[in-house]
């Protein structure tokens, strides 16, 4: 708001349930990552942000006061709520009984500190109850992800804010498709990409020139290309799309190295049984994941790295030739594809969920889960240098749209509107 001229406003932000404040998060998953992010953001701005956390961490707070908000009454709750159902299954997060006193504590903690605005993280569960605390705060959510389309009482919840924020225009239309209602006060407030903290592949390469050849010869890639993926190993990532296709494109003649940063083994929490054929897929797929993909991968260059540090992250970008997002499921706002276009490497990506309006003309986009047309995708870029160039030249003046600024100003524009 300071940026394009009106009043300040002292904005109060939740974090989501086991928030950890300042992030210093290597996972591309963490709802910290981006809390913290815009939350500098809204400072470099001039607001004045009171943040609640789970715990406070060490670190430079960048003049934001963090509050720790007490929710340790909702693990009691979870175990006796969980002890009662027959099946006696973890709470999902999405459950009324998931955290609710740390929801509460939190909104009276933000209102107590006299903030304009309360920005909860990704909350569904208690929202009514939420409004009803932060008396005349207006209230506002941010959506993360969708399933709304599956779980249509999800969006009937967000009735209750004052103002509802999506990472993506997919996100957005997704949420009204299910609940038009919602038009007045639903608003698009992406995620973003630190240009700074990854500068560009020529950048990262004259800073570190050893760490990313050491990368090259980790890989046994210094005279191949090399394609990285950054995500999950799950289902819904797609890593066994990407290891389908690059059997295809080996088959083809073309000796590719592939690389996938991040968890070896990780399962997809949904607010509950999916219903949708896509996500029953899904569910289907996870089963023995890890061991399939791996058979899958068989005999070829395909490396699955488990958790990559951020500045190896940085590294292995710098070091790779084409990135890939092969998601299965749509991504709400995936931040991989940002740092990837900021490092001005050559995408190809799925045309589902919000790769489209982040990559614009930048990428090559695929239908989600056929291994033939990513392989399709891929086979110019590997095999010829001015393919990849090409696309290089777009990746970053895209990503530089897409800044935590670009992030902040949106949500400045929503708060004025609030408040």
């Amino acid at each position: 708001m300071v940026g394009n001229g009106a009043s300040a406003k002292r904005y109060g932000i939740l974090g989501f349930p086991f928030s950890r404040l300042p992030s210093r998060d290597s996972s591309y998953s963490s709802l910290d990552n981006v809390t913290w992010s815009t939350v500098r953001a809204l400072r470099r701005r001039g607001a004045e942000v009171v943040v609640g956390a789970w715990e406070i961490m060490p670190g430079e707070t960048d003049g934001v006061q963090i509050v720790t908000i007490d929710g340790r009454p909702d693990w009691a709750l979870r175990s006796a709520v969980t002890l009662s159902t027959s099946k006696q299954r973890a709470l999902r997060w999405t459950s009324r009984f998931h955290h609710p006193f740390y929801l509460m504590g939190g909104v009276r903690a933000l209102r107590r500190r006299s903030v304009d605005v309360i920005a909860l993280t990704h909350e569904f569960a208690n929202l009514h109850c939420a409004r009803l605390l932060a008396g005349t705060v207006p209230i506002m959510t941010h959506i993360h992800a969708v399933w709304v389309d599956d779980h249509p009482a999800l969006a009937r919840r967000l009735m209750h804010a004052d103002a509802v924020l999506t990472v993506s225009d997919f996100v957005r239309r997704t949420v009204l498709d299910v609940e038009p209602r919602l038009e007045s006060r639903i608003a698009t407030v992406r995620n973003g990409v630190d240009l700074e903290a990854f500068p560009g592949r020529e950048a990262v390469r004259a800073q570190d020139p050893d760490g990313t050849q050491a990368w090259r010869r980790r890989l046994d890639a210094v005279d191949r290309p090399l394609i990285v993926a950054v995500g999950r190993v799950t289902p819904e990532k797609g890593t066994h799309v990407l290891a389908a296709a690059t059997r295809l494109l080996r088959s083809r003649g073309h000796d590719v190295v592939v690389a996938v940063a991040g968890q070896r083994r990780a399962r997809y929490q949904r607010p509950g049984r999916a219903r949708h054929p896509m996500w029953r897929e899904v569910e289907r797929l996870n089963e023995n994941y890890l061991e399939r993909v791996t058979a899958l991968a068989d005999d070829q260059a395909f490396h699955l790295l488990d958790t990559v540090s951020p500045p190896d992250v940085r590294r292995l970008l710098a070091a790779a030739d084409v990135f890939v997002g092969p998601s299965l499921a749509p991504e709400p706002c995936p931040l991989p594809v940002l740092e990837a276009l900021a490092m001005d490497l050559p995408v190809v990506a799925s045309a589902d969920g919000g790769y489209p309006e982040l990559v614009g003309d930048a990428a090559v986009l695929v239908p989600p889960g056929d291994a033939g047309a990513l392989a399709d995708a891929l086979e110019p870029l590997v095999a010829r240098p001015s393919a990849r160039a090409d696309l290089a030249r777009r990746a970053r003046p895209q990503a530089a749209r897409h800044t935590w600024d670009a992030s902040a100003d949106a949500l400045e524009r929503v708060v004025e509107r609030l408040c």
